[in-house]
């Protein structure tokens, strides 16, 4: 695919300036490359309901979210412990539950204090988060970090493993700390800096519209 990209295409559209300079060091495609961010989804918020869906959800009352793969997933546990509340997996492909709450047990979080959930809709995804103390972030790796630009839709406090696209998209908006250090920050997130970080993280959602993305794209088209 890749090579019909650098032998066809006009332009190439990434997420994020770190994923343009992966792909950069992959391929040589010079200024076809152009950067077009993603956005949450168009009016996203919590449902009205959102209190009675988390309670059919059996979520806590104290908890974070918790997003990354299974070989990071372990410092958001961690992370979770030391602000003293639970954690909950968003996303988790199917038949992965006994897998993460072992994660999860061997990061010293019991597994009765890790709730893992699957795949779902916009609105059960802002309910879950809408009441989350803050949502962490442990992979390096996401081209485009969904969840986190949902979390700051939010007004969520964002704490995120420190990388080329967190510091692209969330920069400002949230906590960028090495990962051996994310267990401290989410402590700090969930407590005294909360506030502040709510209100960063609210300022940053704006930079992102489906509206900003698809004039920037018809751009694209006209410059073509």
């Amino acid at each position: 695919m890749l090579r019909r990209a650098v032998k066809h295409a006009d332009a190439v559209v990434v997420p994020s300036h770190a994923v343009a300079e992966r792909l950069s060091e992959l391929a040589r495609l010079g200024d076809r490359v152009r950067v077009i961010a993603g956005a949450p989804p168009q009016g996203y918020a919590a449902p009205p309901d959102a209190a009675e869906r988390r309670a059919a959800a059996s979520l806590p009352e104290r908890y974070v979210v918790v997003g990354g793969s299974p070989a990071t997933l372990a410092e958001g546990f961690r992370g979770a412990m030391a602000a003293g509340v639970d954690a909950v997996v968003l996303d988790a492909p199917e038949g992965a539950e006994p897998h993460y709450a072992e994660i999860a047990s061997a990061a010293g979080l019991p597994e009765r204090r890790a709730h893992i959930r699957g795949a779902s809709g916009a609105q059960e995804r802002a309910a879950v988060l809408a009441g989350a103390a803050a949502y962490v972030a442990t992979s390096a790796t996401a081209g485009w970090p969904w969840r986190a630009v949902e979390a700051m839709a939010l007004g969520l406090p964002v704490v995120a493993v420190d990388s080329g696209s967190h510091r692209d998209v969330i920069a400002d908006g949230g906590m960028l700390v090495p990962a051996a250090e994310l267990a401290e920050a989410v402590a700090d997130a969930t407590a005294g800096g909360a506030e502040r970080l709510r209100v960063l993280a609210a300022d940053r959602s704006r930079a992102f519209s489906w509206a900003s993305s698809a004039e920037r794209l018809w751009g694209l088209h006209a410059d073509l």
